[in-house]
């Protein structure tokens, strides 16, 4: 069961609702939360692989093809530790509220 986790900047008090630790696996279905540097947000997006491809090994591979879902020739990046802030770039922290699980 994937989980979504509030995560806060300290700088500009920027929220986003993000899948856990920028990436989380469901029962049917991955999302993987992207920094759009266009829009200044953290969206969760599905990768556009096969979800058996990235999770059916030992060692999970890294999600390609992730687009921005306002406008797919934004330019986006994987959101990673240290989890920085789209719109200051300083850093985002997890409030620990859990938002919610998903399938």
């Amino acid at each position: 069961m994937g989980q979504m986790h509030n995560f806060v900047c300290r700088q500009c008090g920027y929220e986003a609702k993000v899948v856990d630790e920028g990436k989380d696996i469901g029962m049917v279905g991955m999302l993987v939360t992207v920094s759009c540097a266009d829009c200044e947000a953290l969206y969760n997006v599905p990768p556009q692989e096969d979800l058996w491809e990235l999770w059916g090994c030992e060692s999970p591979a890294e999600p390609t093809g992730m687009v921005c879902p306002l406008d797919p020739s934004h330019r986006v990046t994987q959101w990673t530790s240290p989890w920085p802030c789209p719109v200051c770039g300083g850093e985002m922290r997890n409030d620990h509220s859990m938002f919610c699980c998903w399938d």
